[in-house]
């Protein structure tokens, strides 16, 4: 599949644009990520170090920084919700990533346009990560997490492999629809200490991120790394519009701006951030 442009010129764009429609063009619904694993791996093979999979398909992968400095964690989820495997067309038009609805197949029927997404959700969190592996060159050490069945209620982050978050000091999940969101609070749970949410609004107004504002979460394997996991996150916008519809799109330079966001979350990181947040404990 070819990636037609129109009207969108970005010559700084921190992110690869024909790697982003790589992503999306994979057809890789819930308990089917593995053609996104087969993608993943080498380019994490140059990114990263100790790449592995644990027995939920969860892939990880680990860039080392300075031995004293503390361990941050990126999120993002593989899978899609379910929908055919149809043909898609996916264009880039005044600056938005998106599905050419009238060349989806109609119902036979009445004419409807049937089930199909572009995968921004989660995809773009899975490029924004890749680019902040490409871009940081500080001290912190990153470690990156990829989950399966995100999508059908977490159930590949509910039993990740727990070895690989130890040390880990706090996290960010880039998986949340619009362009400024911060996911601060899931079902009642506080996610992460006040310092470290206005560290991220301070990071992001110094990079313009629009229309930010701190939300409640619905679901996102957020919860289950601060609940089950005990690890302080919050979850971003990463710029992706009305997600598990066929009317899905990116805003590209929006995108963008997600990427020099976390770049900046991390660039200015202090440990005093993130203090001893407390997490009430779960007995499973």
């Amino acid at each position: 599949m070819e990636l037609t442009i129109k009207g969108y010129i970005n010559p700084y764009a921190r992110f690869n644009l024909q790697r982003l429609f790589d992503l999306v063009s994979i057809y890789a619904p819930s308990r089917m990520e593995e053609p996104v694993v087969h993608y993943l791996k080498p380019l994490l093979e140059k990114l990263c170090i100790d790449i592995r999979q644990d027995k939920e398909g969860n892939l990880f992968g680990e860039r080392p920084g300075d031995a004293d400095a503390d361990t941050i964690l990126l999120c993002s989820h593989m899978d899609t919700v379910f929908f055919p495997e149809i043909e898609r067309t996916i264009f880039v038009e005044d600056g938005y990533l998106k599905l050419d609805q009238n060349k989806l197949p109609r119902e036979p029927e009445r004419a409807g346009v049937r089930p199909a997404v572009l995968g921004g959700d989660d995809r773009a969190g899975i490029e924004i990560i890749l680019s902040v592996l490409e871009h940081y060159d500080g001290p912190l050490n990153l470690r990156v997490l990829f989950t399966t069945r995100e999508e059908i209620g977490g159930e590949g982050v509910y039993d990740v492999d727990k070895s690989f978050l130890q040390d880990v000091r706090c996290g960010l999940v880039l998986d949340r629809r619009n362009t400024g969101d911060i996911v601060t609070r899931i079902e009642g749970l506080n996610l992460a200490p006040r310092s470290f949410i206005q560290h991220v609004h301070q990071a992001g107004k110094a990079v313009n991120i629009r229309e930010m504002r701190e939300v409640a979460g619905s679901f996102s394997d957020t919860y289950f790394l601060v609940r089950r996991n005990r690890i302080p996150c919050l979850n971003l916008s990463t710029a992706y519009f009305f997600p598990h519809t066929a009317k899905e799109m990116l805003d590209l330079y929006a995108f963008d701006s997600c990427i020099a966001w976390v770049l900046r979350i991390l660039d200015t990181y202090k440990p005093s951030l993130v203090g001893n947040f407390h997490i009430p404990r779960v007995l499973s």
